[in-house]
């Protein structure tokens, strides 16, 4: 993450993160360092579907959002799932494996 070059005036300023889905948390760490970076104060990080249920503090804070429930993500290689063989199915992909 980064911000574009060339784009200036956010030194000092507050800012609020707004995110679609949280899963891990890893790129909202990433745009936190970016307003770091720039001196850039947190007034708020917003998800529209927190998949951690509240588990994700960024910054020590918890994440506002619209919807929470807890979804089990699992590396490829601890995935009960694939160890079983079941086919993945993109959901909205006409069933169409992926």
């Amino acid at each position: 993450m980064s911000f574009r070059s060339g784009f200036t005036g956010l030194d000092g300023s507050r800012a609020v993160i707004v995110e679609d889905i949280l899963t891990t948390g890893g790129s909202l760490n990433e745009v936190v360092e970016c307003l770091r970076q720039r001196a850039v104060r947190l007034a708020g990080i917003y998800v529209l579907v927190d998949r951690t249920a509240g588990e994700v503090l960024i910054e020590g804070r918890p994440v506002g959002s619209l919807l929470a429930m807890k979804i089990q993500a699992f590396e490829p290689d601890a995935c009960p799932l694939c160890k079983q063989g079941v086919p993945l199915i993109k959901p909205g992909a006409s069933d169409k494996k992926t």
